[in-house]
């Protein structure tokens, strides 16, 4: 039996509990510690099957917990491993889930020989269709947590160990944000279908299976992005007009500057307040 300790249920750590607690791959206990009360009482209400712990109080459900996942907003974060760190052993796995804040800012107020990892999930873990991008710190045993941690997060989704801190940086920017900027496009997408005349209803529905389809074929035909689309592109057909249109606008470009943008904020987040 695996005990969990999930500090904080803002969005992230609500997506990452009600991921945990639907999943039935695992043999754990998941604990909870928010300021809100009613937050937490709501996640474990929709359980009743399980039982959830919850308090107020971070170090109560940290000290005996074989992992603790930290997804406190950065603001909060000093604080809250202040409250913790004398209750952690060195058994603990302790696994920060805030963008930008390296391993080694959080040893510093830790101050004790841990194992430490980063994992940079995507809201999608709520319904285990996440992705999870794993750092392990020096502190750790590769092997063993590593094996752990791909065990508990593996339920919400896919996961891949990167190898330093500024892959992570990375990470945050494509696959934290990178949903908030597809949906953007879905959104501009329907748009779109209204001013050409569709109903919003219909719209949204032609334009979320413009985007199923794309990724049903990436995930299921063995060609790279560039040769699909290049298959649906007919000469000087309506495809191709669309396409210009965008390349025009610098489409690509701005995609490649919010990503880059994004990945920048991660790495000037690099301090705990």
């Amino acid at each position: 039996m695996v005990k969990i300790a999930l500090i904080g249920c803002g969005s992230l750590g609500t997506s990452l509990a009600l991921g945990l607690l639907r999943s039935k791959q695992i043999n754990f206990d998941l604990s909870l510690c928010d300021h809100n009360q009613f937050k937490m009482d709501l996640i474990a209400g929709e359980f009743t099957d399980k039982k959830v712990q919850v308090s107020l109080f971070a170090k109560n459900i940290a000290k005996d917990a074989d992992i603790v996942i930290l997804a406190v907003k950065p603001k909060d974060a000093k604080l809250t491993l202040t409250q913790i760190k004398d209750v952690l052993s060195p058994q603990t796995i302790l696994v920060s889930c805030l963008a930008g804040i390296s391993i080694e800012a959080i040893s510093q107020v830790i101050i004790k020989k841990i194992p430490i990892a980063r994992a940079m999930p995507n809201t999608a873990v709520s319904v285990a269709g996440g992705t999870v991008g794993l750092l392990l710190g020096p502190n750790c045993q590769t092997e063993r947590d590593e094996a752990r941690l791909k065990e508990v997060f593996g339920v919400l989704g896919a996961v891949r160990t990167v190898k330093s801190e500024e892959s992570l940086h990375a990470v945050t920017a494509l696959s934290g944000s990178g949903p908030a900027f597809t949906l953007l496009f879905l959104e501009s997408l329907i748009d779109a279908g209204v001013r050409a005349g569709l109903s919003r209803l219909e719209a949204e529905f032609f334009s979320k299976g413009a985007l199923r389809a794309a990724m049903v074929l990436v995930d299921n035909v063995n060609l790279p992005p560039s040769e699909l689309r290049a298959q649906i592109t007919s000469p000087a057909g309506v495809t191709a007009e669309g396409l210009y249109v965008l390349e025009r606008c610098s489409f690509r470009s701005a995609v490649m500057d919010a990503v880059k943008s994004a990945k920048q904020r991660s790495e000037e987040i690099n301090q705990l307040e």
